[in-house]
């Protein structure tokens, strides 16, 4: 078993890592290159860190708390039953702020979609059943939620225009024509 000093010499020596990024929650440490590389370490039970490796815990929900679909019902009374797309943000995100854009761009095309931001500042007390509900331990989080309530999708720090497509795209069952589609 690594402890945690060895484990944040192991991983600040990787010449791969160009920026990190260390959002400190509950025991839980979020690193996010640069790359697009994420990966989270449960410092206060490091033998979970195995489960974090690859597949559906460490893909979809290591900054998350995977909600059901009560729980976001009772959260977030206003998208039930709908598609819905959470942004978890902060005024103070560069990541966020150059996102933004994008999504304005993007959710008039994906009209079906409700588009809710939350601010983990501003928005905690307003919506607090929300920020208990999702935990959320980074931001930027984007959560893509069903009509029936479920997580479709989680997607953590910035996207581009053309993987944001495609993540509504497979919420939504659309096609809609990407950046990289239109030049083919």
């Amino acid at each position: 078993m690594m402890n945690g000093n060895s484990l944040f010499r192991s991983l600040f020596s990787q010449e791969s890592v160009l920026a990190l990024v260390c959002v400190v929650s509950v025991g839980t440490v979020v690193f996010s290159g640069c790359g697009g590389t994420d990966s989270a370490i449960n410092l206060q039970n490091p033998d979970l860190n195995e489960s974090y490796s690859d597949g559906p815990i460490r893909d979809m929900f290591f900054g998350l708390n995977p909600a059901s679909p009560q729980e976001i019902a009772a959260a977030l009374p206003e998208i039930q039953g709908q598609m819905a797309l959470i942004k978890f943000k902060s005024k103070f995100c560069l990541d966020c702020k150059k996102m933004a854009p994008i999504l304005e761009e993007l959710m008039p095309q994906f009209s079906t979609v409700t588009f809710k931001e939350l601010d983990i500042a501003e928005d905690k007390k307003t919506y607090k059943a929300a920020f208990d509900t999702f935990q959320p331990s980074t931001v930027p989080t984007l959560v893509f939620i069903t009509p029936e309530g479920d997580i479709a999708n989680v997607l953590y720090g910035f996207h581009d225009k053309d993987e944001l497509t495609q993540a509504l795209n497979g919420l939504t069952g659309q096609e809609t024509q990407t950046a990289e589609d239109s030049q083919a």
